[in-house]
C-alpha cells in the first residue's frame, strides 16, 4: 500500500457532532441577530472556521460572539460522540504502522477541549488546526503544511473527510480524498472523491 499517512477531519468524520454544532449556531444567531435560522440553511457552517461562518451568516465576528457559541455548544455536549467503529479503525491503522494525522477547522483550544476526542487523540502523530497554516480549508494549505512537517509527498497521503471543503482541500493539495459517508454527509452528489466509505472500517480496504 502506497499510503504512509492517513489524515482525518474531525467533525462529521471522527466525531458525530453535526446536531450540536448546527443547533449551537442557531441559538447563537438567534441571540446576536434576532433571527431564527432553519437548521437546513445552516449546513454551510459544517467544516469551516467560526469567523467564516459568521461572515457568511451576515453576523459580525467578535470574541464575545464566539464565546457565546461555545456556551451553546456545551448545552448540546451530551449529543457529541465518536462514530461507531472509529476506535477500532484507528487501532487497526496503527497496527499496520501507518501514521495518522488530523486537519480540522477548529481553533486549537476548541480541539483541545473536545471531550469526544480525548480517548483517541493520543493516536495521532500531528494535528493541524485552523491557525496552523496560512489559509484554512478549502485551500490546500493545511495539508501542505502537514506534508512539510512530516516530510511526505502527495502520493503518500490520503485525506478523509465528510464535506466539500475537505474534498477541495485535498484536491488543492493534490492528494487523494476519501469521503466519510457514514455520517450526515451534506451534498454528497457535489463532492469529488477517490473513495467513498459507508462505514469507518471500510477504510481498511484501501490499506
Amino acid at each position: 500500500m502506497k499510503y504512509k499517512h492517513i489524515i482525518f477531519d474531525v467533525d462529521g468524520t471522527l466525531v458525530n457532532s453535526n446536531y450540536a454544532l448546527l443547533n449551537a449556531w442557531k441559538d447563537t444567531f438567534l441571540q446576536i441577530q434576532g433571527k431564527s435560522w432553519d437548521i437546513k440553511d445552516l449546513t454551510f457552517a459544517l467544516g469551516i472556521p467560526g469567523k467564516e461562518i459568521m461572515k457568511r451568516a451576515g453576523a459580525e465576528y467578535s470574541d464575545e460572539a464566539f464565546e457565546l457559541w461555545k456556551k451553546y455548544l456545551e448545552k448540546y455536549s451530551d449529543t457529541i460522540k465518536l462514530f461507531d467503529n472509529i476506535d477500532n479503525l484507528l487501532v487497526s491503522i496503527k497496527q499496520r504502522g501507518i501514521k495518522m494525522g488530523i486537519i480540522t477547522s477548529k481553533m486549537r483550544d476548541e480541539f483541545d477541549g473536545d471531550i469526544a476526542m480525548h480517548s483517541i487523540k493520543h493516536m495521532f502523530d500531528l494535528v493541524i488546526c485552523a491557525t496552523d497554516s496560512a489559509r484554512p480549508k478549502p485551500f490546500g494549505d493545511p495539508i501542505i503544511t502537514y506534508m512539510e512537517k512530516t516530510h511526505t509527498t502527495p502520493d503518500e497521503v490520503v485525506y478523509i473527510g465528510d464535506s466539500i471543503y475537505d474534498s477541495e482541500c485535498a484536491r488543492n493539495a493534490e492528494v487523494d480524498f476519501g469521503l466519510a459517508a457514514w455520517g450526515e454527509c451534506q451534498n454528497k452528489e457535489n463532492i469529488c472523491y477517490k473513495y467513498a466509505f459507508s462505514d469507518p472500517l471500510d477504510v481498511l480496504k484501501i490499506l
